[in-house]
């Protein structure tokens, strides 16, 4: 790694902080001029947060060096799988973790 001076990663730092806090400050604001929020987007609202962790998550369990492996010799899939179910029918998430886990480690 190229030697960087600390003083370009503080100004970095305190810019992304910056940039992170107007970003938000600008749709709260947005947000309370406009009075309410839309039913349109009240409505898509709650599922904002499983759909980011779906698209953190999936591509961690698709691919495997690289290459989109969709067959049972993936094994993250396999536990992600058999975690969703847990998930699904249990609705408890240190039960899916656990189960999750295990089963990844038993493929292994």
């Amino acid at each position: 790694m190229a030697n960087v001076d600390s003083t370009i990663i503080w100004i970095a730092i305190v810019g992304i902080a910056i940039g992170t806090y107007v970003l938000r400050s600008v749709f709260l604001l947005g947000i309370q001029r406009l009075g309410d929020i839309p039913p349109a987007i009240s409505t898509v609202l709650p599922f904002v947060p499983i759909a980011v962790f779906a698209a953190l998550i999936t591509p961690d369990l698709a691919y495997l060096d690289g290459l989109l492996v969709l067959s049972p010799r993936n094994e993250q899939l396999m536990a992600g799988l058999v975690a969703f179910v847990v998930a699904w029918y249990t609705e408890n998430m240190l039960l899916t973790v656990g189960v999750g886990m295990a089963i990844l480690w038993f493929l292994q």
